[in-house]
């Protein structure tokens, strides 16, 4: 019986908030590797549940809040920024007492999210290298199957696993542990036992998007777009409410709504025939040409606590120009449609981007106006830039940035700053305006 140690590793960045961050697709290989007789133990990093320092997480009322941290040397790509940089997570000792508590592994499984986080990976393997020297460390997630020659760079990594498809990942499992990971037949949970609090979790219904947005890596990452069987999604959750109690549920699918009569009204009128209570949230922004009324009075029913829209910008040539996914019409209609059925303005958040390509503060400064006029609350969002998406292609056809770019810079807090539209003093006085927008509605 093989030892696995599975890692969420810390985050070294300028901020970083706990949006119900699970790592699940680690935790659906803890589950997988369960079945197949390994002994599992757990390290996350990112823990602000964890007993020492649970006082000092600041927790909202749904489960979310702010991640301990401390100041740490920026890396030396981004060394001039004028902003404080971090790693978030556990204290270092409280990371030696969790490496202390467990069984030496025979090998050691770690995630990865955004890009621009890769220096918390190396951290976290340069880390558990000095307790365990000689244990080969495995590297998925998003930052290992967008960038894996990058990945493969780091100290302390032996293997990348790229990709989220879970037959090609057993396949690579396989011939690293040198034992069949046979690919499961049916859909398996994430072994949320791990986690030291389970009251809010993550279901994740779909995988992929059908839409083709020029900023987004969803289609590189998940490739197809698949949505779950209704029953299935709804068995999910009950066993979630009966094994954990769990109180708020956060979908984490990219397009929740598409197909809505085939898809996410089956699986909220299945919460609610079997009368199950839980708050759900939408962390992911919402298609919104598909909340007409009777959808926006099922989310209601259903208890839906947080909504959020994806809405992006104003200006109309940029939403075709994007994707198409959004118009102001449709939009407009959508906001109207929730507050009919009772959701408030504090109730409806929307993303609302800063440091798009080309875009100017005048056109963000619009789409304040706008959405402040409709009463909802305003989420400004960093312009972030993922890999092999269009507008890394625009990018570099424009000489912006080329092939050797570090991915420290794609970070959400530099890139908008690259085309000189925008500076940190007024992205701040941006998000002042905001907040104070925010709090008359």
């Amino acid at each position: 019986m093989k030892n696995i140690l599975l890692v969420n590793p810390w985050i070294c960045d300028f901020a970083a908030y706990d949006l119900w961050m699970r790592p699940v697709g680690l935790l659906r290989i803890a589950s997988l590797l369960k079945a197949h007789g390994c002994n599992l133990s757990y390290i996350d990093f990112l823990n602000r549940n964890h007993p020492k320092i649970k006082n000092l997480a600041r927790n909202d009322s749904f489960g979310c809040g702010k991640f301990y941290k401390r100041k740490i040397q920026k890396p030396e790509p981004i060394k001039d920024i004028q902003r404080p940089y971090s790693i978030y997570g556990l204290p270092e000792k409280l990371a030696i007492e969790e490496v202390k508590n467990i069984l030496k592994p025979d090998f050691i499984f770690m995630t990865s999210g955004m890009t621009y986080w890769y220096p918390g990976v190396e951290h976290t393997a340069k880390f558990l290298k000095g307790e365990f020297p000689d244990v080969p460390i495995l590297l998925g997630g998003i930052y290992a199957t967008l960038l894996p020659e990058h990945a493969k760079s780091l100290e302390g990594i032996g293997y990348v696993i790229s990709g989220s498809d879970l037959s090609s990942v057993c396949v690579q499992l396989s011939s690293i542990l040198g034992q069949n990971i046979a690919s499961p037949k049916y859909y398996i949970y994430p072994e949320y036992s791990l986690l030291s609090d389970t009251s809010s979790l993550v279901v994740e219904t779909s995988k992929g998007c059908p839409f083709n947005c020029s900023y987004c890596g969803s289609k590189l990452f998940h490739g197809q777009f698949v949505q779950r069987q209704p029953k299935e999604v709804v068995d999910e959750i009950e066993f979630y409410r009966e094994k954990y109690g769990v109180k708020d549920i956060a979908f984490y699918d990219d397009a929740l709504l598409v197909n809505a009569d085939k898809h996410i009204i089956p699986i909220l009128d299945g919460v609610l025939r079997r009368g199950i209570t839980v708050n759900f949230h939408t962390p992911n922004g919402l298609h919104v040409r598909f909340i007409d009324k009777k959808l926006a009075k099922k989310l209601k029913e259903s208890n839906f606590k947080t909504i959020t829209l994806s809405f992006e910008t104003v200006n109309p040539i940029r939403q075709k120009n994007t994707g198409g996914k959004v118009t102001t019409e449709e939009f407009k209609t959508a906001v109207e449609n929730l507050k009919s059925v009772g959701f408030s303005g504090k109730d409806i958040g929307v993303y609302l981007m800063i440091g798009m390509p080309y875009q100017k503060q005048e056109e963000v400064e619009e789409g304040i106006k706008f959405l402040h006029n409709l009463k909802v609350h305003i989420t400004l969002v960093t312009y972030s830039l993922v890999p092999h998406t269009m507008d890394e292609k625009i990018l570099k056809d424009e000489g912006i940035i080329d092939d050797n770019l570090d991915p420290l810079w794609h970070n959400d807090t530099i890139l908008p700053l690259i085309r000189g539209n925008f500076s940190f003093s007024s992205i701040r006085k941006l998000r002042d305006k905001v907040s104070a927008l925010n709090r008359k509605i």
